[in-house]
Order: C-alpha cells, then sequence, then structure tokens
C-alpha cells in the first residue's frame, strides 16, 4: 500500500523495537528503501538524520531533524536506535551471529566428543583396576 514494505508500516503503526528488528532481520534493504512518499523507515521515524545512521558509525546523536515531521507513531528508543543502523551494519551482524553461532556448534560437538572419550578412559582405567585385582589375587 503506498509503496510501504513491512517495515514503514510497523514504524507508521509504533509497533516495538521486536517487530522492528524481526523485520529489518528478514530484509536488511529494507532499512533504506524508500517508500511511494520517497520517505525510509528511518526518515519516517525522525530519525535518519544523526551522523551515525548517515556515515556507519559516531558518536553524535544530535538531530537536524526533529520528530516532529516524522509521520510516525514510532517512540520506543531501542526501535529507533535499529533504525539508525545501516544495512551494511545489520549484514555484518548477521553475517557475524551466524559464524558464532556454527562455532558454538562445533565448540559443542567438540566438548561431546572430549566427554566420550573421557567416558571410555574411565571404563579402561576401571578394566585395568580389575585386571590389577584379579593378577594380585591369583599371586597372593
Amino acid at each position: 500500500r503506498g509503496g510501504n514494505l513491512p517495515l514503514h508500516v510497523a514504524v507508521r503503526r509504533g509497533l516495538g523495537p521486536d517487530v522492528i528488528e524481526g523485520l529489518i532481520r528478514a530484509n536488511p534493504s529494507a532499512v533504506d528503501a524508500p517508500n511511494a512518499a520517497r520517505k525510509t523507515p528511518a526518515e519516517m521515524a525522525g530519525c535518519a538524520n544523526f551522523p551515525h545512521r548517515q556515515h556507519g558509525h559516531g558518536s553524535s546523536s544530535s538531530s537536524s531533524s526533529s520528530s516532529s515531521s516524522s509521520s510516525s507513531a514510532l517512540t520506543d528508543p531501542y526501535a529507533r536506535q535499529a533504525l539508525r543502523r545501516p544495512q551494511c551494519c545489520w549484514r555484518k551482524l548477521m553475517k557475524d551471529e551466524a559464524t558464532e553461532e556454527r562455532q558454538d556448534r562445533t565448540l559443542a560437538n567438540l566438548h561431546d566428543r572430549i566427554d566420550a572419550a573421557l567416558l571410555k578412559l574411565r571404563g579402561s582405567n576401571d578394566a585395568y583396576d580389575g585386571m590389577t585385582k584379579r593378577i594380585e589375587a591369583a599371586e597372593g
């Protein structure tokens, strides 16, 4: 409707940060996509002109565009913060999270293999102890 993506609609309706972040994760390009009125979701929320939004990173948080010109009901600071992050940062974040998940699975697999090896070692030690006792009994 009106060239709006789901993210534009969520911003206009003032939906929470979980919804905003979920929509961005589903389609990071939506962060920078203008609707038919040529407004990005960040512009609709009145948070597009922050220096770190335009340049990727920065420490200033003053806006040259006040949110009074915004057509959004979005007031949640976390949702607004999500919109300020450029899509390249979202893509990098998701890539890093996927890498971390793979590493966690690899580490869990390694732990399982170590636990299995320790269990075998305990069994081997028990068998050795049993043999030693039988030898001592036979000698004694």
